[in-house]
Parts: structure tokens; C-alpha cells; sequence
């Protein structure tokens, strides 16, 4: 059965509008390892939304009371720390690197994501920033590091109320440019020049695109078709996700 951590994340990152599901799904991604401890009064006062509210959106799940919801959050939560532990036997840094083509060689790159994922762990929250391939590859890598008890969310550009932080780790990702298109003066005012950035592309003229620079690049190369890009950065996700376990949540 899929964790229902990772059921949640493809919901709210394929979302279209600002509703109250979304606003379930943001607080429970937010909370999620103190969701275990509320009952629903507590989340209905700290999220603002009705009792019947949080039940719709669990409703959506197949699961019919509150503490349903919270036995399939717990036992999940366990199930997904065991995943990771068995899929980190025997598995080292290196492991997916032969599927990654960048401009630098094997051990610069590793010590780019070792920094990288230093700070991501001082980080409050992880903000993703990208079209819908990239959101969608990202969520194994999103439950993770929500199980590793770190917030990571995609970024909604319908959320009017959405500030960065200068404790923010944003995570930009376009292969040749594109979606940086919508990266416009409302994400700037939002304040996304406050937080450590990290793109990942094939273009090395976006590091400083509409004036938004970013503090560290992972340039990728191979073809402009995007299809090698996406099939290189799932490898990408996978090496944060090794080597972050191995830096921060092992011992």
C-alpha cells in the first residue's frame, strides 16, 4: 500500500487552486510529525479550517474518522523509516553518479551535495520550484526528508500570502529556461532573493536570471530535450537523499 505521506504530496503538488483541501494538505505536510499527537480540535483551531473540512479532505483517502487517519500516519511513518533503512544497506554515495553528467567530476560534485545538504538540514523548509515532471520525480525524495523532519513543499504561485524566508532552502529546477519564465517580479517580492538558492539546469546562463542569483548551480549536461535531464535528475534526488541520511539522520 503507497504511504499516505506520498499521497498527499502528489495531491498537493499537482494542485489548481486555494481551498480548503490544499489547506489541509499544507498543514498536515507542515505538522507532520506532530500530527500524531493532535486531535482533530487542535488542528481545526491551529489550521482555521471547520471540523467538516479535515474530514472531506481525509474523506478523500478512503478513511472515515480522525483517528483512522492518525493510526494510518503512524503506522506509516514506521513503515517508511524501516523502507529507508533496508534501502540504505549496502548503498553508498557513489551508487548513482554513472547516471549523472555534470561539469565537474565525481568528488567535486559529491562535496556540492554534501554542502548542499548542509544546508538543507539549517534550513526551516525546502521549497521546490518547477514544472511538473520535476515536482513529480521529487516526491520520494519530499517523503524522506518530511520522515527526516524536514518541511519540504512545492512552490504555488496562487498562495498570495506565500513569503520566502531567509531560512528558506529553494530548490530551482529547469533544464533549458523555460520555466523560469515564470519566475516574475512576484516571486522576487515574495522574497525568494532572501533565501539560499540551488538550480539545477543544463543552461548556465539562468545562475543569474531576472536578476534572481542563485548560490550554488548543478549543471547537468546532455541533449536539450529534456528527456535526459529528467531521466539524470531522478538520480539527483536519489544521491541528496543517500548522502543526507548519511550526514544527518543515521547516527
Amino acid at each position: 500500500m503507497e504511504i499516505l505521506l506520498s499521497r498527499i504530496l502528489r495531491y498537493l503538488n499537482g494542485a489548481l487552486e486555494y481551498n480548503s483541501h490544499f489547506k489541509a494538505a499544507s498543514f498536515i505536510v507542515s505538522h507532520y510529525l506532530q500530527i500524531r499527537d493532535y486531535t482533530i480540535e487542535r488542528m481545526s483551531e491551529e489550521s482555521g479550517l471547520t471540523i467538516d473540512e479535515i474530514m472531506a479532505f481525509i474523506n478523500l483517502f478512503g478513511l472515515q474518522t480522525f483517528k483512522e487517519f492518525l493510526y494510518r500516519v503512524d503506522v506509516d511513518y514506521e513503515l517508511r523509516l524501516s523502507q529507508i533503512g533496508l534501502r540504505m544497506v549496502d548503498t553508498t554515495e557513489r551508487d548513482f553518479l554513472s547516471g549523472i553528467t555534470t561539469d565537474c567530476e565525481a568528488d567535486e560534485f559529491l562535496e556540492k551535495i554534501r554542502s548542499e545538504c548542509e544546508q538543507m538540514f539549517k534550513a526551516r523548509r525546502i521549497v521546490i520550484f518547477g514544472s511538473h515532471y520535476p515536482s513529480s520525480v521529487a516526491v520520494d525524495f519530499q517523503t524522506d526528508m518530511i520522515t527526516f523532519g524536514k518541511e519540504v513543499i512545492d512552490y504555488h504561485r496562487f498562495v498570495d500570502d506565500f513569503k520566502f524566508h531567509e531560512d528558506d532552502f529553494t530548490l530551482v529546477i529547469s533544464a533549458t529556461g523555460r520555466t523560469l519564465e515564470d519566475l516574475d517580479q512576484n516571486m522576487i517580492d515574495q522574497g525568494i532573493c532572501q533565501s539560499h538558492i540551488l538550480l539545477v539546469t543544463q543552461n548556465p546562463r539562468l545562475a543569474n536570471y531576472n536578476d534572481v542569483c542563485a548560490d550554488e548551480v548543478i549543471l547537468i549536461k546532455g541533449r536539450y530535450d529534456g528527456m535526459q535531464f529528467n531521466h539524470q535528475l531522478m538520480s539527483v534526488f536519489d544521491t541528496f537523499r543517500i548522502v543526507y541520511f548519511n550526514q544527518f539522520y543515521s547516527n
